[in-house]
């Protein structure tokens, strides 16, 4: 009989320390969860001075919605709460649309301006000219792009960057790469992006020129018979303060030096 009581003893400690366990699974993410919420919760005032203690769920063109411990949600405009509640609203607001991401649709297209073409004469060896031998075309190139915003947040005093490659080509190279390459950046300051709206930007524009022989003439060396300068890429940039937000490339593979990156300074 001792042994068996003993034994029942044992066996009810065993069965108390796995509901205590199991107790402590389920009280952990209780806790935690309880936790959550409190982080997020704050008690927000109106413009008369009433309270509420809730927690932000959503804020959608000028109208936060709050919920309470109950699990009850409010929706009520921002301008009913103090200036402090409202700034607090719209930094969450734009603190969750920037970790989310894909805040602006982006469209990038390249433009050409003050085209004008015209032949030249080309001397050969043996000092033969041949006349309008040489093609030429020449344009003012630059990109034009356009912002626009996907989401129900009015977009003030961000920064937009842009960053772009210009390629001079070399005539005459045997190698159809020689040449320069050359790079400009840009800053449009204090931009502003309503809801749903597009912003267009363009870019400086740069000379380009295109030549290539014609009536079969080539280079001796084995020269390339035609060379064209062209931009070669462009980095976009939205900045917000000193943070970047969203950036953008074309090609998407190119290679953006880190210092675009750095927020621009004004001098």
């Amino acid at each position: 009989m001792r042994i068996s009581y003993l034994e029942s003893i044992n066996t009810a400690s065993l069965s108390s320390s796995k509901n205590m366990k199991i107790s402590k699974l389920i009280l952990i993410p209780l806790l935690l969860f309880a936790l959550i919420q409190s982080v997020n919760a704050r008690i927000f005032t109106s413009s008369s001075g009433t309270t509420m203690d809730a927690e932000l769920s959503s804020f959608v063109r000028d109208k936060v919605t709050l919920k309470k411990e109950s699990g009850r949600a409010s929706t009520i405009p921002i301008n009913l709460f103090i200036e402090e509640d409202q700034r607090y609203i719209r930094k969450w607001a734009i603190d969750k649309l920037v970790k989310k991401g894909n805040i602006f649709d982006i469209k990038i297209s390249r433009k050409k301006r003050n085209k004008k073409s015209y032949k030249k004469d080309v001397t050969v060896s043996g000092g033969q000219v041949i006349s309008d031998g040489q093609k030429v075309e020449e344009y003012d190139a630059f990109y034009e792009y356009s912002l626009k915003n996907r989401t129900t947040q009015n977009w003030g005093n961000l920064t937009i960057k842009h960053g772009m490659f210009i390629f001079k080509d070399q005539f005459g190279a045997k190698d159809s790469e020689t040449g320069q390459t050359k790079d400009n950046i840009e800053v449009h300051w204090n931009t502003k992006i309503d809801s749903r709206k597009e912003v267009l930007f363009e870019t400086k524009a740069f000379p380009i020129v295109e030549t290539k022989f014609t009536k079969g003439i080539h280079f001796t060396n084995g020269a390339s018979n035609k060379s064209e300068d062209e931009l070669d890429g462009i980095w976009i940039g939205v900045f917000l303060g000193e943070k970047l937000i969203e950036e953008y490339s074309s090609p998407k593979s190119m290679d953006v030096p880190p210092d675009w990156r750095e927020a621009p300074r004004k001098d």
